[in-house]
């Protein structure tokens, strides 16, 4: 195959490379690989397939010689900060408490800009890019025929269609970032294709509306707008005018559509609906919640931070941290249920994981992206339309960052973000004058390009194990020998520590063979490892009840009041435990202290947990008091119930799949 060839094509290859890692984290073969924290999906095929384009590209020369013609500019303001940013993530392992967050982190930077160098090289070309545009309009395609199918169904004409949200909201800044980028290939490209960019907006339209994010929509039509008025402003856009409008009006039609089509056919507007929700206003409260836990976080090690990714590990304790300063906060009745991954804000994210010195190592690459950007606005006449996108897509990836759990969190949004730059910059910096290339630069690139592999096998070979791990518990968890099935679990723990789901899953069979004590030790690992919700601390809190440590059960109440003040069902869970443990009139303080939150749900836990299932829903009937699968945390109902099936046979109700991990299943 001629070199020409395979240049026509290296673009559809990345494209189909790319769209694999977009992709791959819906492709829920097995559900049951879901993993604690971070996910391995697209890590293991991002890092993958990265290999193979880094190491086609260093031996055939090509990656080479784009690497070595890039200017000062770009190699000073945009890959080094991304450099060093890696290495100080990388450094970070010295003082976090979790080594695999900080593996995890720094091996999803490495392939940020290993993704980067790859598209600077594959993507330099304007005809390189419309190819790899086509690539992304079928990613785009693929990407939202099951949501469209569900939401013109399930959505409108069922109660319970919002789930779509949960699975493809995260999917809205990738596809809000690649936009422009579709656009600029829709508008400059021949009539035969432009037809599927065009289409490409109309869709992208309506899958905005379909994911329920109100910040992938509003940035959406800010884009989209953006788009409308470069079109205006740019000379290059001046004969392409009338199908940019047209392009922007496809985009705001599917917005539209899918916004009041519902309207007209049974008076109900999903999106509308989703904002108006009062969940949303809890969500709206928990963004500056978060702000202040990571402020808290960067005021206890304001240089270094607490270590790359660490953020969701640590989060428990830096809330116990900021309830002691701030006692009285009413958000402090958010998300005891809820496991808290991410900062929902990037920025401030980086600055109490990574210090000072991390958000200012950061603050340069984007002071970089930033100075690349005027050069249109500079050069305004000769502006390349894919720049220009590539800058829009970008600045709405950077302000959704503000408000957003994912950005540069989920990796597949990180690498369309870097791809996008890539486009940008090579219509910027890319065209500036590079000094003659020495021996001593071919080698510091072949060293980067090593470390960028070495860091790409790592996060691969860590995300295998984990997997590894997860399915030798599996495997175990179905073994009739309980010493065996033991040992499996030690083993998977062995292979993945930081993995708290499979300290729970230990404490699940052991508690299930009524070995309490046991079981409470591997909920307390899961609880230091950062599964630590209310209901983690009620679970630990039920095993050391049911294996006599009543002392122990208090403690762990008492631990879990610290991060989480203001739940009631804690409160009662500490009442409970006292009245157990003959402290009545301390019992009677923490119930009146759960009333005084809410007496509703306070009596009803009360109920609950002294009388039964039975006994407190006819309570709840008589006295007006909310219905057992009204009490929050929800998931707790079953925890109890579970403890209330141990303690009182008589009690047991079967139903599939609401199983106690207390109750004797095998």
């Amino acid at each position: 195959m001629s070199k020409e060839k395979i240049r026509t094509l290296l673009p559809y290859a990345f494209s189909i490379a790319v769209g694999i890692v977009f992709l791959v984290p819906i492709i829920n073969i097995k559900p049951e690989w879901d993993v604690f924290m971070h996910p391995w999906r697209p890590e293991t095929a991002a890092s993958l397939l990265l290999l193979v384009f880094l190491g086609y590209g260093w031996f055939t020369g090509e990656l080479g010689k784009t690497v070595l013609s890039f200017s000062r500019s770009e190699k000073f303001l945009i890959i080094a900060p991304i450099a060093l940013f890696i290495v100080w993530s990388g450094m970070s392992a010295l003082w976090a408490n979790s080594l695999s967050s900080v593996i995890h982190h720094t091996g999803v930077w490495a392939n940020y800009l290993g993704y980067y160098l790859v598209a600077r090289w594959i993507l330099a070309r304007r005809e390189a890019q419309e190819r790899f545009a086509t690539g992304l309009c079928v990613f785009v395609l693929l990407l939202c025929v099951s949501p469209l199918i569900e939401f013109f169904t399930v959505s409108i004409f069922k109660d319970g269609g919002n789930t779509l949200g949960l699975r493809f909201s995260k999917y809205t800044e990738l596809t809000n970032t690649i936009f422009p980028l579709v656009a600029a290939f829709a508008i400059v490209s021949r009539r035969r294709v432009r037809i599927l960019g065009f289409a490409t907006a109309f869709i992208l339209g309506l899958f905005v509306v379909m994911s329920f994010s109100r910040t992938g929509v509003g940035m959406f039509i800010l884009e989209t707008f953006a788009l409308a008025a470069a079109a205006f402003i740019f000379p290059r856009f001046r004969k392409v005018r009338r199908r940019a409008a047209i392009f922007s009006g496809l985009a705001l039609t599917g917005v539209l559509i899918a916004t009041f089509l519902p309207v007209l056919l049974i008076d109900k507007a999903p999106l509308v609906e989703r904002v108006a929700d009062p969940g949303a206003a809890a969500s709206a409260r928990i963004r500056p919640f978060f702000f202040e836990l990571g402020l808290e976080m960067l005021k206890s090690s304001p240089v270094i931070g607490i270590g790359a990714d660490n953020f969701g590990q640590e989060f428990v304790r830096y809330r116990m941290q900021y309830v002691a300063h701030h006692p009285e906060d009413p958000n402090l009745a958010l998300a005891d249920d809820q496991l808290a991954e991410r900062a929902h804000n990037e920025y401030i994210q980086i600055a109490a994981e990574l210090g000072i010195v991390g958000i200012a190592i950061f603050a340069v690459l984007l002071g970089g992206i930033v100075y690349a950007g005027i050069d249109p606005l500079r050069h305004f006449r000769r502006a390349s339309p894919f720049a220009v996108a590539g800058f829009i897509g970008m600045g709405v990836f950077l302000g959704s960052s503000f408000v957003t759990a994912y950005s540069f969190r989920i990796l597949q949004n990180g690498i369309a973000f870097f791809i996008v730059l890539a486009v940008a910059i090579g219509g910027t910096f890319g065209r500036q004058a590079s000094p003659k290339p020495s021996s001593q630069d071919a080698r510091k690139w072949g060293v980067l390009f090593a470390v960028i592999s070495m860091l790409a096998v790592m996060l691969a070979v860590y995300s295998i194990s984990r997997i590894v791990a997860l399915q030798t518990a599996i495997n175990g968890a179905y073994e009739s020998d309980l010493e065996a099935r033991y040992k499996a679990f030690d083993r998977a723990i062995a292979i993945d520590p930081a993995n708290a789901t499979l300290e729970w899953g230990y404490a699940k069979s052991l508690a299930s063979q009524k070995r309490y004590r046991e079981a409470a030790d591997h909920f307390q690992r899961a609880i230091d490892k950062g599964k630590a919700t209310s209901i983690d601390y009620a679970r630990l809190s039920i095993a050391q009840r049911l294996g006599g440590d009543l002392d122990g059960a208090e403690a762990t109440i008492r631990e879990a009041l610290r991060a989480y003040p203001r739940s009631p069902f804690l409160y009662v869970r500490l009442a409970y435990i006292l009245d157990l443990n003959g402290k009545h009139e301390e019992s009677a303080a923490a119930l009146n202290q759960a009333i005084g939150l809410d007496k509703g749900q306070s009596l009803s836990w009360w109920n609950f947990m002294t009388n039964g299932g039975a006994v407190a829903a006819k309570e709840a009937f008589d006295q007006k008091l909310p219905p057992l699968m009204e009490l929050k945390p929800r998931e707790a109902v079953y925890a109890i119930m579970g403890e209330r099936e141990v303690l009182h046979p008589e009690e047991k109700m079967n139903i599939p799949g609401m199983e106690s991990p207390f109750s004797n299943n095998d």
